[in-house]
């Protein structure tokens, strides 16, 4: 299955159900399930991060976001499973889809569908689009 391993605590807000739209520099022309995997790192920019989106979160009227021990302890784990519906430029974001998690651009994943992952054993992200092996998902996300 796809996989995608994304920095903290951009991976943690996906997983809370809070951040629906994933920002990178490049396009992608897959759609369909995407396993979101957080790095394994956690450093003082992660922290960073993590109080502007509580700053942000707090504008949008969005529940609480996972302290950053909770986040820490996601680092290296498969989190969620969402569905990867469009791919579509900044600017052509829906309104609704528009505001602090949309910010970074150019290029808008845009995620539905979550469901939480029961905790796996650690794994090594990688770069881009990559494969997580089946077998040890498949069980616990339909």
């Amino acid at each position: 299955m796809k996989a995608l391993t994304i920095k903290q605590p951009w991976a943690g807000l996906i997983a809370a159900g809070i951040k629906p739209i994933e920002n990178r520099t490049w396009r992608t022309w897959y759609r369909g399930p995407l396993l979101i995997h957080a790095s394994r790192r956690w450093t003082s920019k992660c922290g960073e991060l993590a109080r502007f989106a509580r700053t942000a979160a707090s504008l949008e009227d969005v529940p609480s976001i996972p302290s950053d021990e909770e986040m820490r302890a996601y680092c290296g784990r498969l989190l969620c499973k969402v569905n990867l519906v469009d791919c579509v430029k900044i600017g052509e974001l829906p309104p609704t889809l528009r505001g602090h998690w949309a910010a970074a651009g150019p290029w808008c994943w845009i995620l539905e569908g979550l469901v939480l992952v029961p905790s796996l054993p650690a794994a090594r992200g990688k770069l881009s689009l990559w494969e997580w092996p089946v077998s040890t998902v498949a069980e616990v996300v339909a």
